[in-house]
């Protein structure tokens, strides 16, 4: 029997506690399990952004590897490139570009070759050569560069103290003393004079006061033709002959650091005088450098008290294309003689340099000294270096010739006294390159 209203709602009353407490519950529950996939969704999510942040880094990694080796890879092709193809030097572009935008795997590569020396890489191959690569792999970008030095094999006639195309024959009374073989292409001569000198000559050797070997029939050295003159007259300074008081070189410094003349100065201390067919007279004055003298008359001459050397050990001091005679003082050259400092700022003497006029320095020609045509000594000289004679060597009278052979010139030999070898890489200069 149903109960009366008032009985059911005590009924209702008394359940529904129960009830609201079951409701609570399942809110609870639902808030948990809520709270709870969120911890790990964020957990999830903060994984994945760790991983891909250490991916990112694993590839970023391995992108700078990549480049670095792709970069190292553009610079090892361009030197085999300069070792084995000789028109290398043809296919630069303007600015020394060689490479550009190359694919080499996921990289892009490029290749700079640049002259260190004076910028201009045709203009000599004795300049050394920079190799810059660069390289992007996505992100990364790598640049390592190396510099590559030039390598000649000397002519052979650089390893003599004084080696002449034609016969030398020298006169009763005069001497040749030198520490380094006395070299004829032809005949050597020596009926009552002195040979302080071991002596090769391709024909015979006669005479008998001889003390250092003698080996006739020897093969013949290499002497250069006038060609080496075009190089140096390219780097060289012009001195115009018209600019030269009386047609002489005389009571003056000429060195990279001072030019007398027309006050043009040559970093490398190549000076050029035509002289055109002229008389040029070369005396009391210090030349730190190469003088090159072109077509002088016969009757040129080197005289007085001289003083001339080379700007580099083993380098050329004196060239000339045609004939010279050397007929110069035992006197010393003072400053006081020519009323200047020889060694002022900028061309000092045994690493010394000042304005004063009390110095004195004894007169010799050092480095190398060649002479397309006839080379006759008139004074007893000495020679620093070596002498070579594109004709005759001759000595006029009872004179003596010394020469100290330098060997720098074998080891570093001039421009046109070398034949070009491969470049090769100065494996202490590989570095990575900084963009400035």
């Amino acid at each position: 029997m149903i109960g009366s209203r008032a009985e059911l709602d005590t009924a209702r009353r008394a359940t529904a506690p129960a009830a609201m407490r079951c409701a609570a519950s399942r809110g609870t529950v639902y808030l948990i399990v809520l709270v709870s996939v969120a911890v790990v969704v964020a957990t999830s999510l903060a994984g994945m952004m760790v991983v891909r942040t250490r991916q990112r880094a694993t590839d970023a990694a391995a992108e700078a590897v990549q480049a670095r080796a792709a970069a190292r890879s553009a610079v090892e092709l361009g030197v085999h490139l300069v070792q084995s193809t000789a028109s290398w030097r043809d296919n630069l572009k303007p600015g020394g570009d060689w490479i550009t935008n190359l694919a080499l795997g996921r990289a892009t590569v490029a290749l700079t070759a640049t002259d260190p020396v004076d910028g201009d890489i045709t203009n000599s191959d004795e300049d050394a050569l920079d190799l810059v690569g660069v390289a992007q792999v996505g992100q990364a970008r790598h640049k390592v560069g190396v510099r590559l030095q030039p390598t000649f094999e000397p002519l052979d006639c650089l390893s003599a103290a004084i080696c002449a195309k034609s016969s030398i024959s020298l006169p009763s009374g005069s001497a040749i003393s030198a520490d380094a073989p006395v070299v004829t292409n032809a005949s050597f001569a020596a009926t009552s004079a002195t040979v302080r000198a071991d002596v090769e000559a391709v024909g015979t050797i006669t005479g008998s006061a001889y003390y250092g070997t003698r080996t006739p029939s020897a093969p013949a050295r290499t002497i250069p033709g006038t060609a080496i003159f075009d190089d140096y007259v390219a780097r060289g300074t012009a001195i115009p002959f018209a600019s030269l008081p009386s047609g002489k070189i005389k009571k003056c410094v000429l060195s990279a650091n001072s030019n007398p003349f027309t006050g043009v100065l040559n970093k490398d201390g190549i000076y050029v005088v035509d002289c055109k067919g002229q008389k040029i007279e070369i005396a009391t004055c210090r030349i730190v450098g190469t003088l090159v003298v072109l077509d002088p008359r016969s009757d040129s001459i080197i005289t007085s008290e001289v003083l001339i050397e080379p700007a580099r050990a083993g380098g050329a001091s004196l060239l000339v294309r045609g004939a010279i005679a050397v007929d110069i003082s035992t006197n010393m050259l003072t400053e006081a003689s020519v009323d200047q400092s020889l060694n002022p700022p900028g061309t000092p003497y045994a690493g010394v340099e000042d304005t004063d006029l009390s110095d004195e320095y004894p007169q010799s020609i050092g480095g190398l000294v060649f002479v397309s045509d006839d080379l006759t000594i008139q004074s007893s000289t000495v020679f620093y270096g070596s002498v070579i004679v594109g004709d005759v060597f001759q000595i006029s009278g009872s004179r003596t010739v010394t020469l100290t052979y330098d060997a720098a010139v074998l080891s570093s030999p001039p421009t046109g006294f070398g034949t070009p070898g491969p470049m090769v890489v100065d494996a202490s200069t590989w570095e990575r390159v900084v963009d400035p």
